[in-house]
């Protein structure tokens, strides 16, 4: 009997050293997953921090890069162009990437790791299977490069090749080092000023005041590929030290780049031969990789519901007046155009601003913006539309704008997003 009572006492004692009962187990269980989720929003925002901190460290790189590169430019010019093939031309010659990793080869500082995009959409171009064609062609200066006239005859505008394998293999040896970034560049970093017509001739919208006729401004030239010996020069170029220095706006004040978003459009992802794997060796620009448009850009203003580029002059006529941008009157951040001041401006037409819709959230609410001086500052999204409205009145009926009616999310003082760097009203805060 006690051997038996033992061997219970023994089993009984055994059992109390066991792990824990069902019980026990569930109550841990569901303490653990209880304080996992009060830590899961911390742990998320602790590496969204770190990434942000990761871009805004990578931009002031870029932004060091930019000077480097500059002090060896002939001509003094910050960047040689914007990331745009038909635009610019070869972008390892011709862009402010190509500069870049001609000073810096680290191609991973040319990427947010936050961004919901890859690249730029110009890439579809240069594959030959962009859904709408932009229709431009770079200026004859800028036809070179070994990309570009591989593509396309740089005399008669013809492509050489069709979309295929083939002509992926040649974009693939082209970009295949990283030459991309979803970086999206400012108007006035790669354009500089506006070139606009006169009676007696053309001149940069620095030079005069009086009634003029802006000729263009996203692109460098008026040609297209179709007719490129036919065009203009259609904007200063670039910005330089020089326009820098005679700007009445500080470059502390100038924006360069910011995060870019997807594209609105059927443009937005990249579109492969099945043959392509990727076009570079990270691996990428794989096919269906989602791409940002840098075609909502550049001056504009709004007009019948409408978000209007200054490539076709102003309200449809050929002429506007300089004296009538009157910066005093743009809206400061939390302002609503339309209702807390006025949508126009003193000379009675709508306010001129730039188009800042390629720029999109990064970091929740928040992009970061590289500066002419090379500092780094923060736009916040402020009424939830994914889009930063520098000043543009939106009526709550406009939903296929992209921006959405709200307050300013730009100030005017602290990231300049008018027409001109240079002119007698310039802001002075």
């Amino acid at each position: 009997m006690r051997r038996h009572f033992a061997y219970l006492g023994f089993n009984a004692q055994n059992r109390s050293r066991g792990g824990l009962t069902l019980v026990e187990f569930l109550v841990s269980l569901f303490v653990i997953v209880v304080i996992f989720a009060i830590a899961l929003p911390y742990i998320r925002a602790a590496r969204e921090a770190a990434r942000e901190t990761r871009c805004r460290n990578q931009l002031r790189e870029i932004g060091i890069a930019i000077y480097t590169w500059s002090d060896s430019d002939p001509q003094k010019r910050f960047c040689s162009g914007d990331y745009n093939f038909m635009a610019d031309g070869d972008p390892s010659k011709y862009s402010w990437v190509g500069n870049f990793q001609d000073v810096n080869d680290d191609a991973r500082i040319l990427n947010c790791p936050s961004s919901s995009v890859i690249a730029s959409d110009t890439i579809n171009e240069m594959l030959g299977r962009a859904n709408q064609p932009s229709g431009s062609f770079p200026p004859p200066s800028q036809r070179d490069g070994a990309l570009f006239t591989a593509l396309f005859d740089p005399l008669t505008g013809k492509e050489r090749l069709v979309a295929s394998a083939e002509r992926d293999s040649i974009v693939r040896n082209a970009l295949e080092k990283g030459l991309y970034s979803n970086y999206q560049a400012s108007w006035f970093f790669v354009r500089g000023e506006l070139l606009i017509a006169y009676k007696d001739g053309m001149r940069s919208m620095t030079q005069h005041h009086g009634d003029v006729r802006p000729i263009g401004c996203n692109r460098m030239w008026s040609g297209s590929g179709a007719d490129p010996a036919s065009g203009e020069t259609t904007c200063t170029g670039p910005m330089t030290h020089s326009l820098g220095a005679r700007a009445h706006i500080p470059m502390s004040s100038i924006p360069w780049l910011s995060e870019a978003g997807i594209s609105r459009g059927n443009s937005a992802l990249l579109r492969l031969d099945p043959q392509t794997v990727s076009l570079d060796s990270a691996g990428n620009l794989t096919d269906g990789a989602a791409l940002y448009s840098n075609a909502d850009w550049g001056p504009a203003y709004v007009s019948d519901g409408k978000l209007c580029h200054l490539n076709e002059g102003f309200l449809g006529k050929e002429i506007f007046s300089v004296e009538n941008l009157d910066v005093a009157k743009y809206p400061t951040i939390n302002q609503v155009p339309g209702r807390d001041v006025g949508n126009l401006n003193s000379g009675g037409g709508p306010m001129i601003l730039q188009d800042t819709r390629s720029w999109r959230p990064a970091h929740g609410p928040s992009s970061s913006v590289l500066m002419g001086d090379g500092s780094v500052k923060t736009l916040t999204d402020l009424n939830g539309d994914s889009y930063f409205n520098p000043g543009f009145a939106i009526s709550k009926d406009q939903t296929d704008l992209g921006y959405q009616h709200g307050p300013c999310e730009i100030d005017v003082f602290e990231c300049f997003c008018c027409v001109s760097l240079r002119w007698d009203e310039a802001p002075k805060k």
